[in-house]
């Protein structure tokens, strides 16, 4: 174990030197005043450290007016040039579920963002929608009869719960042409469950290998894995099949990827395999239940950020994945090797690391309690070097040291969760570095608290080839605007591996 320093501050204040940080100034307080153009927010907020720049600050308003919030922002999308960003408002005090009267009512929002001098916008609120959990851009290449389309379809597809899960799950499609978005009711209410079970974690567009049909599918929390199809190209129209085609499920999906030329899928301790064809079929190709699964936990889930990466020994490509069952949680990163003998079977998991250890290391030995991380996909930096591509995820930690700085809002006995948002990068098997966004976080500055989503810029302006970053998670802590997105160059991942010495 490294040596713990009982002085936090100095350690803050050695990463500055060492990261050349541009300002030690606290941020100004974010109120709905502040405008949310990229140069008014980078004007305000002026704790922006080294090669990080903030791109947004919930409680801003757009250029018409209307004020864009949020408690988290779960997603970031690139889409037809602009940059789209889901938020949601859980836990947030201006709701009025959590004792808020700010009216209108706000609830779950789109934000776009055309170039980075405009700033950010409000694309869409989705009313009685409490977060916008899921939110992708996928490209319709064939009809729902496998007939191939002349050009490719783009489409930006978001999906919620409704209320608390009473009036149903719903799929929200965009009209770009018209900057519009049509409701489509996925899974009628009353669902019979409340909350995390109701949870649309993962949209993803898959070909069917057998039918030669472009499908896409979405995860609709316990209730099963629903599929659908183009059926008329020229008005965008979508047809859902009627009933799941898996499920019900008996904890919500967090994964859906495809490895090895198949749809695969994660549930809790367990991943299946699509068997495609006109009556597609799930087959069990993995389970953790050896691995200390018997305390799952539904609002922590599992198998999460689950990546198909090439296979280091051997044919086809091995599945990697962040394994976190409950509320005692390591966060160990797992892979999954294909059997020699039969590529579409896996052999036991190997453990390349656990990211308590390594969060520990990180912060000169402040004890870490719990781990959760790796809220969506690992996202794939390829470096003008690299032969093969960095990851980069996003992990929270609950640390066990009150002169830890942690969220002030989520103190939980001797610590609570850290306030800085930390980024796993991997380059290999059992090589893993670890930073932070904006290099660290003074106790007296918002917290960060977690990295959900990463992309590349669309922008061919200062942003190009940039990374945006946002994120966030309440942990059922109440609070007021904590979503953010920052900016910085690849640069900042990439040479965490150049130097055993990272800065921050």
């Amino acid at each position: 174990m490294p040596q713990r320093l009982s002085n936090w501050p100095l350690l803050l204040a050695s990463f500055c030197l060492l990261a050349a940080c541009s300002s030690l100034q606290h941020p100004t307080s974010v109120t709905a005043s502040l405008e949310c153009s990229t140069k008014h927010i980078e004007e305000t907020a002026k704790s922006a450290r080294g090669d990080w720049k903030l791109s947004y600050r919930a409680g801003c308003t757009d250029k018409l007016g209307r004020r864009a919030g949020g408690s988290e922002i779960l997603h970031l999308v690139a889409h037809r040039g602009a940059l789209f960003a889901a938020n949601g408002y859980w836990m947030d005090e201006d709701h009025e579920w959590y004792g808020g009267k700010a009216r209108p009512i706000p609830w779950g929002q789109v934000l776009r963002l055309d170039a980075v001098a405009e700033g950010w916008q409000v694309d869409a609120m989705f009313d009685k929608h409490l977060r916008i959990e899921s939110l992708s851009s996928v490209r319709f290449t064939t009809d729902h009869q496998g007939r191939a389309l002349d050009e490719p379809i783009d489409m930006l597809i978001a999906a919620a719960f409704e209320g608390n899960g009473q009036a149903g799950i719903n799929l929200f499609q965009r009209d770009d042409a018209r900057a519009r978005w049509t409701k489509i009711p996925l899974v009628k209410g009353p669902l019979g469950e409340r909350g995390v079970a109701n949870s649309v974690r993962v949209i993803t567009l898959y070909h069917d290998k057998r039918t030669g049909v472009d499908r896409l599918f979405i995860a609709a929390g316990t209730h099963g894995i629903w599929s659908g199809s183009l059926v008329e190209p020229q008005t965008l129209k979508l047809h859902w099949d009627r009933a799941p085609e898996f499920g019900p499920l008996p904890i919500r999906a967090l994964s859906m990827i495809e490895a090895n030329g198949a749809l695969h899928l994660s549930v809790g301790s367990h991943i299946y395999r699509r068997i495609d064809g006109e009556r597609p079929s799930y087959e069990l190709v993995a389970s953790l239940a050896s691995v200390g699964s018997d305390g799952l936990v539904p609002s922590v889930g599992g198998i999460r950020g689950m990546t198909a990466i090439p296979n280091p020994s051997g044919q086809g490509q091995s599945l990697l994945f962040l394994w976190s069952p409950g509320k005692f949680s390591r966060a160990c990163i797992l892979r999954l090797d294909p059997d020699p003998a039969d590529w579409l079977r896996y052999q036991a998991p190997v453990v390349e690391s656990c990211l308590d250890d390594l969060i520990e290391r990180h912060l000169r030995g402040i004890p870490v309690r719990f781990v959760l991380g790796a809220y969506n996909h690992m996202y794939a930096l390829k470096g003008p070097l690299e032969s093969e591509p960095i990851l980069l995820f996003g992990v929270e930690a609950v640390v066990g040291d009150r002169e830890a700085p942690t969220a002030s809002n989520q103190a939980m006995g001797e610590g609570g969760f850290y306030a800085g948002a930390i980024v796993v990068a991997r380059k290999g098997p059992n090589n893993y570095r670890l930073t932070e966004v904006n290099c660290y976080t003074f106790p007296s500055e918002s917290a960060l608290v977690a990295v959900r989503t990463i992309t590349a810029s669309p922008f061919k302006d200062e942003a190009d080839g940039e990374l945006f970053i946002g994120g966030y998670d309440a942990n059922f802590h109440r609070g007021r605007d904590t979503a953010w997105i920052f900016r910085a160059k690849p640069e900042v991942f990439l040479r965490l591996f150049a130097s055993p010495e990272s800065a921050c």
